[in-house]
């Protein structure tokens, strides 16, 4: 039926999604070991996880991983980006005080400097 092959293409699609950003944080974490030196590299593949299509929760895990790949590196503008978007995912209480301890300052900081380095 009809319904039947919607839940398929959608399941389809949603394990495809999860395949590809499991691949590129795994991608990551090996460059991150393999070439400690290769810092575009390692934000490019922080930055494409994010962009898959997961659910709010395991967005939430590639946001903050994001965040504090970027924000290690000192590119606050775009770790204040990946804040931004974690923020709207209006997340645990707990999650938002470790933003607002720790990210949400790059946010702050962002805003007056957006400029960064990477």
């Amino acid at each position: 039926s009809d319904d039947e092959a919607k839940l398929w293409r959608e399941t389809v699609t949603a394990a495809r999604e999860y395949l590809l950003g499991v691949s590129i944080e795994l991608e990551r974490r090996r460059v991150a070991e393999a070439e400690p030196d290769n810092i575009r590299r390692n934000l490019e593949l922080a930055a494409y996880f994010t962009q898959c299509e997961l659910q709010p929760p395991h967005m939430q895990i590639a946001l903050r991983s994001a965040i504090g790949v970027f924000a290690k590196v000192n590119n606050h503008a775009h770790a204040a980006r990946f804040a931004k978007r974690l923020l709207e995912l209006k997340p645990d209480p707990k999650i938002v005080a470790q933003v607002s301890n720790g990210s949400l300052v790059v946010v702050n900081v962002s805003d007056s400097n957006p400029a960064h380095e990477s």
